[in-house]
């Protein structure tokens, strides 16, 4: 028989041994939770989701987008991510150069990109209004990521020019 110190040192040593394969264990299912848990998120979030990466030189990629754009663009999450040019595209002319020194005046500053502008879908060529809000992060390269929402803002701009319509009605009549 071993001494009484040598066996209980040894049961201490496998008691923790075992504490740190099961600590170990909890964190890797812990960290494949948050994963699952974003993934459900992001798809069921009622706004298209996206992470967009902006070099220094050359065109912006989309590294992530959930299954959202297909409703708000009328196209794909994969071939948003294969074509990233297609939403560029979509802009309206009068609303691109507003989107790209929005962009551009956020990645600058560090601050949060903000801008409303028109898409028109390719299928039927419908118009809607679109936010956009991102938070940029700046890698040592210079190349600026982008993590942010776009929605749907088509009813309330539509809510707003009927108002601002009423209201120069109202203004015609008080005179």
């Amino acid at each position: 028989h071993r001494p009484i110190a040598a066996r209980c040192h040894k049961e201490r040593m496998t008691s923790m041994a075992g504490r740190k394969g099961k600590a170990k264990a909890r964190a890797g299912t812990t960290g494949a939770n948050i994963e699952a848990g974003f993934v459900e998120l992001a798809r069921t979030i009622p706004a298209l989701v996206f992470q967009m990466v902006q070099p220094q030189q050359g065109e912006s990629s989309f590294t992530f987008v959930n299954s959202s754009a297909q409703l708000l663009l009328g196209v794909s999450s994969t071939e948003l991510q294969r074509e990233p040019a297609r939403l560029m595209q979509m802009l309206l002319e009068d609303d691109r150069l507003s989107f790209q020194e929005s962009r551009a005046t956020a990645a600058e500053m560090g601050t949060i990109w903000n801008w409303e502008g028109r898409i028109r879908l390719p299928e039927g060529g419908e118009v809607k209004w679109i936010n956009i809000r991102a938070a940029p992060t700046r890698r040592t390269d210079g190349t600026v990521v982008w993590n942010g929402i776009a929605t749907n803002i088509t009813g309330s701009k539509a809510s707003s020019v009927e108002l601002n319509r009423a209201r120069k009605r109202l203004q015609v009549l008080a005179v």
